[in-house]
């Protein structure tokens, strides 16, 4: 029998879905144990409708937590294996027939079972796992990004009970800490299938959504696992990559960081480096958004459609000129001088090898005679020109010379 755990808080307008996605199970040999954590809606009057020998119902008289809500689900399960369903998403009716089916292959393994989950937030839409990885991929992984969803793991009750259960002092990211426990702690591994096997559909009061607890959460995951299977370097990178991700708040991170240096002093000089690469980062990015907003302007009440053409023109001395840097702001000056009486030679781009019908060269090639060179780049702009006045006999020129 697997005994499916269903923690719920104030989802009365919603749970009824969850509810009879698991009645709708082809796989027939299970129990439903919802426990509701002091809601406040009529949660019980609709849970009241289901009530049977299948599917239970505890209620807390006071508010736990889903983490403590779901070991109370264990702890009056009757089943073999544990499945966990939130009361915001549902299930396909294959889902626990999917993985009992593939449980005899793996009898006499340490491990637990998980699937696909499709994810939307009102707008996008995407699967989680994109792809199913090997056991020590898996592993891996999970120290950069926890791509395993909760509402898709089975395993057995003895091997929850054997690790500890959840966490019941941790505000979020409950089932990325339970895999990384599971992993690295109790040597249990993932194994997984390629079908979807469950739905998340994020609700406007998601516990998802709350950044004060994602604080306190990732920092104790980065004490207690990341930082100590990860290099120093990676961890940090990690880390910044998933603050910044999830656009949390300056002061937070700031927090964040003394929280950790106070465990591992070593990473303080490795995270100020981070931040002033971050912060430098910010400027260029701040420094190019200003640079298309007065290009825009300038534009719009230029009578010739771009002011480029003051300097590219019929008559003038410049007749062929390379463009160095052929990202993002390359593309839009291409476009709007390719038109223009003037010669655009070649590209030069240290990535790039193939540009529209542009030759294009390295940085460190041989760079054939031009009346100018534009180097499109905000980053690092200033050396590139130095570097390249040297080198050519042309005059060289900065995007923002010509625009500002």
């Amino acid at each position: 029998m697997v005994s499916i755990i269903m923690p719920t808080y104030n989802r009365a307008y919603i749970i009824e879905r969850a509810i009879v996605s698991v009645i709708h199970q082809t796989y027939e040999d299970w129990e439903l144990i919802i426990v509701d954590d002091a809601s406040k809606d009529n949660t019980r009057e609709i849970v009241k409708k289901y009530i049977s020998n299948k599917i239970l119902y505890f209620e807390n008289f006071e508010n736990k937590g889903s983490n403590e809500s779901r070991n109370i689900g264990v702890r009056n399960a009757k089943g073999e294996y544990i499945a966990f369903l939130d009361s915001d998403n549902y299930w396909p009716e294959n889902r626990l027939e999917l993985q009992i089916s593939g449980i005899e292959e793996c009898v006499y393994k340490r491990c637990f079972f998980y699937g696909k989950v499709e994810i939307t937030d009102g707008v996008n839409k995407r699967v989680l796992p994109s792809q199913i990885m090997k056991e020590d991929e898996l592993k891996k992984r999970e120290l950069y990004e926890n791509v395993i969803d909760l509402n898709t793991i089975l395993l057995k009750r003895g091997l929850f009970l054997e690790i500890g259960g959840f966490s019941e002092n941790l505000p979020r990211l409950q089932d990325w800490e339970l895999v990384l426990r599971m992993m690295y702690c109790f040597n249990i591994n993932g194994v997984g299938s390629e079908e979807c096997l469950s739905f998340n559909e994020i609700q406007e009061n998601s516990i998802g959504r709350d950044k004060i607890k994602f604080v306190e959460a990732i920092g104790f995951l980065y004490k207690q696992y990341i930082c100590k299977y990860l290099n120093k370097e990676e961890a940090l990178n990690n880390l910044f990559n998933i603050i910044y991700e999830k656009e949390v708040p300056e002061e937070m991170v700031k927090n964040i960081f003394c929280d950790i240096g106070k465990e591992y002093p070593e990473l303080l000089y490795i995270a100020m480096k981070f931040l002033q690469k971050k912060a430098y980062e910010n400027r260029i990015s701040y420094c190019m958004e200003r640079l298309l907003y007065e290009w825009h302007i300038k534009n719009l009440y230029n009578k010739e459609g771009t002011i480029f053409s003051k300097y590219f023109y019929e008559g003038s001395n410049v007749k062929t000129i390379a463009i160095y840097g052929l990202g993002k702001l390359g593309k839009i000056f291409f476009d709007e001088v390719r038109s223009l009486p003037v010669e655009i030679k070649y590209g030069i781009d240290k990535e790039k090898r193939i540009f529209e019908d542009l030759t294009v060269k390295r940085p460190d090639e041989h760079l054939e005679l031009v009346d100018w060179i534009i180097v499109t780049m905000m980053k690092e702009s200033k050396q590139i020109k130095e570097c390249l006045e040297k080198r050519c006999t042309g005059k060289v020129f900065t995007l923002e010379e010509l625009i500002y």
